[in-house]
């Protein structure tokens, strides 16, 4: 069976900033565990295409994996995330774009969309 790597591309940025995550630190402990459940419902998505078919589906969600390395603050070193991210994409098979309030107004999910269809990467909308 063959793998896919499966890019989640969720909103972090973009939540923080419609709840006013910068400064008040109420609006950032649910700015967080919004984008934190959103990136969890893409992994989920994700290895729901798993099951007997011709792909075995491997999910990366940059948001489990950078807030980890970066912390959860999107305002610290966001252009050093966004190479890091773009370097995770530049090897994956695919791009999955979760559906949300803040997808539209996502200025990581624009790049990371448009870097994937420059390299001609498939992106997929939820």
């Amino acid at each position: 069976m063959k793998t896919k790597v499966v890019y989640i591309a969720s909103p972090y940025t973009a939540v923080f900033d419609a709840l006013g995550a910068r400064s008040d630190i109420k609006a950032y402990d649910k700015a967080y565990s919004i984008a934190k459940t959103l990136s969890e419902r893409g992994v989920r998505k994700v290895r729901e295409r798993n099951g007997g078919k011709d792909f075995f589906y491997i999910p990366l969600s940059p948001v489990n994996i950078f807030t980890q390395i970066y912390g959860s603050n999107p305002y610290v070193n966001r252009e050093e995330v966004m190479q890091s991210c773009l370097g995770v994409l530049r090897n994956c098979d695919e791009v999955f774009v979760l559906k949300s309030d803040w997808t539209q107004s996502s200025l990581g999910i624009k790049e990371e969309v448009a870097f994937a269809t420059s390299l001609g990467i498939p992106v997929l909308w939820e």
